[in-house]
């Protein structure tokens, strides 16, 4: 029996059996609560989201504050919403762009006095998978199987809101509402993602496995299911590879996504694409 098991999850399943479950449970997660980004054409802002989580955690370290993950989730939870109302005349890329650059600045003199934290952020922003402990892997759960339920409950009326929000009005559904919901949760898991996977790691689920399934399918309703194949397919070919190789699991999960969305530019665009 243990010969139809591979090596990486036999022989890696004591030592990481936590880092394997967490960064499952992420992979179901990210993509779904990623769709309302890629949707109104702002990719570079799940970027920007990440970094302004990022500087959250950067200067809560500096100062010593508790619980960096929670100034995170207050960080990302402004930006969010900073990003659906912007400043008049001004575009969201332009937001985006903001979000990205600043947060990196900020991040660096936060803790350029700091060295401790400063290494901190070198590995957070660097991403590793490994190291999860299985409080983490409950808290991942426990977020994955309430974005699953909700994508269940209200699914196609979050599809409709952040795809067609004129639409959505005309069938009762409130976009603003459904954002303002979407929006929160999306800084919690964020935040929690970051805490777990560091920057690449959650930038990457969260952006290319929606930006490859748009490119795939002409219909809007099967493109949450794909995008979490993809991201579930690509983690587990990062782990096993990774394992075979002696590589960076995070970093070989991101590179295989980036492949596939190479490769999906070769395909006829779909409607959305």
């Amino acid at each position: 029996m243990e010969s139809l098991i591979p090596a990486w999850l036999h022989d890696g399943w004591p030592q990481f059996g936590a880092s394997y479950i967490a960064a499952w449970a992420l992979g179901a997660a990210l993509p779904l609560a990623g769709i309302p980004v890629v949707a109104r054409e702002q990719a570079l802002l799940g970027v920007g989201l990440v970094q302004v989580g990022a500087c959250g955690v950067a200067l809560a370290l500096a100062w010593a504050w508790p619980f960096p993950a929670a100034w995170a989730f207050l960080a990302i939870g402004a930006a969010t919403l900073l990003a659906q109302r912007p400043p008049p005349r001004e575009r969201p890329e332009a937001v985006a762009a903001w979000m990205i650059l600043a947060g990196s600045a900020f991040t660096v003199l936060a803790l350029a006095r700091h060295p401790q934290g400063a290494e901190q952020m070198a590995q957070l922003q660097a991403s590793s998978v490994l190291g999860a402990t299985w409080t983490q892997a409950a808290v991942a759960i426990g977020l994955a199987v309430a974005t699953l339920c909700a994508v269940a409950v209200a699914g196609r009326r979050l599809l409709l809101a952040a795809w067609e929000p004129a639409t959505a009005r005309t069938q009762g559904t409130a976009p603003t509402l459904l954002t303002i919901s979407a929006a929160m949760g999306l800084a919690l898991l964020l935040a929690a993602s970051l805490k777990v996977t560091g920057a690449l790691f959650t930038t990457a689920l969260l952006v290319l496995p929606v930006l490859i399934s748009r490119r795939l399918l002409h219909r809007l309703a099967p493109l949450p299911w794909l995008a979490v194949l993809l991201a579930e397919g690509a983690i587990t070919a990062g782990f096993a590879l990774s394992w075979s190789w002696d590589l960076p699991p995070a970093q070989v999960a991101v590179a295989i996504l980036g492949l596939m969305l190479a490769a999906s530019w070769a395909w006829p665009p779909s409607w959305r694409a």
